[in-house]
């Protein structure tokens, strides 16, 4: 039996905001979601012959949402990061200057 917090463990609940928290529970499950994808197309065609063009087109096109979820959690992590940084900045600066 699991043990309770295994699963928040699991996507790093403990490591970031509540907003960041939720975000990497989508991504995760949307990972473990194109890979099972991937993997049944993949099993389907080792036991085929034929080729099925629906079937190729869906594995680049997961190939392609792996690619950009990735992309986007790096690269919109740091734009968050950046808009932070400047809501910090200005918050410094808007005070009464004497």
């Amino acid at each position: 039996m699991a043990e309770p917090g295994m699963i928040s463990r699991f996507f790093m609940d403990h490591k970031a905001s509540g907003d960041w928290a939720a975000r990497r529970r989508i991504i995760f499950i949307a990972l473990i979601w194109s890979g099972v994808a991937m993997s049944a197309i993949t099993g389907w065609a080792m036991f085929h012959v034929q080729t099925n063009q629906l079937l190729d087109t869906a594995f680049i096109n997961l190939n392609g949402l792996i690619g950009l979820i990735f992309a986007s959690y790096v690269f919109g992590s740091i734009a968050d990061d950046k808009n932070k940084a400047k809501q910090t900045a200005g918050a410094d600066n808007t005070g009464p200057s004497t």
